[in-house]
């Protein structure tokens, strides 16, 4: 009986210790994502084509859901177009998220980030960015973002 109650006793200490190691690991992943996002919203702003393409997979896409005259838009482009268009920008990009949801499956990760955007100090639109991220040999990276134009969105996104 003694055996038994010690055995139980163990399977359910090293069960503890296995999920509070989990637990950690994507914690830290959390953290590790985290920087990786704002690091992309930093890159935008500063137009920091280095930092930008350190954080990116090199055929990473872009999507947009826009809606313009009742007619839903879907254009894509892939991240090197960005890196092009942002390093000859005039106007300054602040984009600003309220808030991360993210999940993690081993690898894979998802970020959901309502956000408002401003180009130059002038109120632009808000949205929502969903960020796809792998992690790799290099660590983190981003394979593709969608984000929603909503001009009109504001208060409902806020809510969020």
């Amino acid at each position: 009986m003694k055996n038994m109650v010690r055995n139980t006793f163990l399977l359910f200490f090293l069960f503890s210790c296995l999920q509070a190691a989990a637990q950690s690991r994507e914690e830290a992943d959390k953290k590790i994502i985290t920087e990786k996002v704002n690091h992309f919203f930093e890159a935008l702003e500063k137009k920091d084509t280095v930092l930008y393409s350190s954080i990116v997979m090199p055929d990473a896409q872009i999507w947009v859901v826009r809606k313009l005259n009742d007619t839903l838009r879907n254009p894509m482009r892939s991240f090197s177009e960005d890196f092009k268009r942002l390093a000859v920008m005039k106007e300054t990009i602040e984009e600003k998220p309220f808030k991360y949801t993210i999940s993690i499956h081993n690898d894979i990760a998802v970020v959901w980030a309502p956000y408002t955007l401003s180009l130059s100090g002038k109120f632009s639109h808000c949205g929502i960015d969903v960020f796809t991220l792998l992690n790799t040999r290099e660590g983190w990276k981003i394979v593709s973002t969608v984000y929603s134009v909503e001009p009109g969105g504001c208060a409902e996104i806020q809510k969020l």
